[in-house]
């Protein structure tokens, strides 16, 4: 393994969209198969209100809806609705990685498909330990004399779930495709990224940015509850095939190519 090697941010986003733009309809027909659940489901109030929608929107947003759930006890159901959601998107991310890192790497998963069921212990441990740092933030909120803090615990805690979810992002994959148990795959995904941190952390960050962004432009226009989650779709996609796209790089440049791909070579 090479610890000085550096991940490159460029080739990594635009490999991960170009087969995102390539294979865009056969992506987005199994997310549609993956969350038609939460669609067909009979609307019993708000899809935002019940936290539907926004658990299409990532880890760190359930996790506070949670935290607010578990504080102030808003409604019961919420959290579940918002957890269920959470775990299809999960199904969702971890199906595309699979795909897309086959036609990256040429190869497929080693991981039998219920070998990824421990993922769920991936998703379920990842959202309840940002839901923890949520509810410390919360809970502040009644004995606040003065918005500021309040406003300050929500931006950096915030940006600490970005850095740890960037953090552990390569744990996606090395589950996925190479079949790591959990504590397996958060170590794998610490020792891959040793030496090009920031370069891992760059690209979810650059496309947390701009969902953030498309997602308040959504919520201004957008009529009805799923228009506004269609940001939080196409995003999650996209971010699971530069997810594919930066684990196999940086396999490559710390590893090099796997004894499955050196034998399609010679084969």
């Amino acid at each position: 393994m090479r610890a000085d090697a550096r991940l490159a941010v460029g080739r990594v986003l635009a490999a991960g969209a170009g087969l995102w733009l390539r294979r865009f309809l056969p992506i987005h027909a199994v997310t549609a198969a993956c969350l038609a659940p939460l669609v067909l489901v009979p609307e019993k109030g708000d899809r935002i209100a019940d936290g539907t929608v926004q658990g299409i929107f990532g880890l760190a947003p359930t996790a506070w809806i949670v935290a607010f759930d578990c504080a102030f006890a808003i409604e019961r159901g919420i959290s579940r609705n918002a957890i269920i959601a959470c775990l299809a998107q999960l199904a969702v991310a971890t199906l595309v990685v699979r795909d897309a890192h086959a036609r990256l790497a040429g190869r497929r998963g080693r991981s039998p498909p219920r070998a990824m069921l421990g993922l769920v212990a991936y998703g379920i441990a990842g959202l309840a330990g940002f839901a923890a740092l949520d509810f410390a933030v919360v809970t502040g909120l009644e004995d606040a004399d003065s918005p500021l803090p309040v406003v300050l615990g929500f931006v950096s805690t915030g940006v600490l779930q970005a850095f740890l979810a960037a953090w552990f992002w390569l744990a996606l994959p090395a589950a996925a495709v190479d079949g790591c148990g959990f504590l397996a795959a958060l170590a794998r995904s610490r020792r891959l990224g040793r030496g090009s941190r920031v370069r891992v952390v760059t690209p979810l960050l650059l496309l947390l940015a701009m969902q953030a962004g498309s997602a308040v432009l959504a919520g201004r226009f957008a009529g009805s509850p799923w228009l506004f989650a269609v940001p939080g779709v196409l995003f999650l996609t996209l971010k699971a095939c530069v997810l594919a796209a930066a684990y196999r790089e940086i396999c490559l440049i710390k590893e090099g190519p796997a004894p499955e791909e050196v034998g399609a070579v010679f084969a």
